[in-house]
């Protein structure tokens, strides 16, 4: 019998601050206003692997803090992060 592997990889994107040209528009795109999105995709898709490009480490230590929290997330993930 075969089994299914779900993969996911996305730019996280390397930016942990809202910037002022996004302010003036009333918008937030600091790794903050942005991790709960990143959480909730993984939620509703339950991929088994993920695979993260440009993560910072703030937003690496938000991703291990929010995963862990969410107690209908069935799946534990382990975050390895390449810096450079």
């Amino acid at each position: 019998m075969s089994q299914q592997i779900r993969l996911m990889t996305h730019n996280v994107w390397n930016c942990d601050i809202n910037f002022p040209w996004w302010e003036e528009r009333g918008k937030d795109c600091s790794a903050n206003a942005r991790i709960d999105g990143l959480v909730r995709i993984y939620k509703d898709t339950l991929p088994d692997i993920i695979g993260c490009q440009e993560v910072s480490c703030l937003m690496a230590d938000l991703l291990k803090e929010k995963t862990k929290k969410q107690t209908n997330l069935s799946k534990c993930y382990a975050f390895l992060v390449c810096f450079y």
